[in-house]
């Protein structure tokens, strides 16, 4: 890559699609262990990890954002003349990439937190884990 501002942009487009698939959460494989079988959200007889296909199916958002990120800001730079122009456009990439890490960080702190006040249980049929 020439400048900094192109990889900004790719890691800002990155972390930002990370950020939003990973707190929407979309349908996405689940890992049954106990049938050591990947299923789409379907009903099976004991439980389900969800991590793994919500991990994977944000890191593909990722990857894609950052390729179109990635080809976006080089048509943006070849028509910004100002270094100053460019300058401001990499803080406000910066605070986007600030911005992303923190809401994914936020997002994974607050699903988890009740977790550690349960007591230890059994594992529930269908339940994600």
């Amino acid at each position: 890559m020439r400048s900094p501002f192109l990889v900004l942009a790719v890691l800002a487009a990155a972390v930002s699609a990370f950020s939003i698939t990973f707190i929407l959460n979309p349908p996405s494989p689940r890992y049954y262990p106990l049938e050591h079988a990947w299923r789409l959200a379907e009903p099976a007889p004991g439980p389900a990890m969800g991590w793994y296909g919500r991990s994977g199916a944000a890191l593909l958002a990722s990857a894609l954002a950052g390729a179109a990120g990635g080809a976006i800001a080089r048509r943006v730079e070849k028509s910004i003349k100002s270094v100053r122009s460019m300058r401001a456009l990499a803080v406000i990439l910066t605070l986007l990439i600030a911005v992303g890490l923190v809401a994914a960080a936020g997002a994974i702190v607050n699903e988890q937190l009740p977790w550690f006040h349960k007591a230890p249980q059994a594992p529930k049929i269908n339940h994600e884990y």
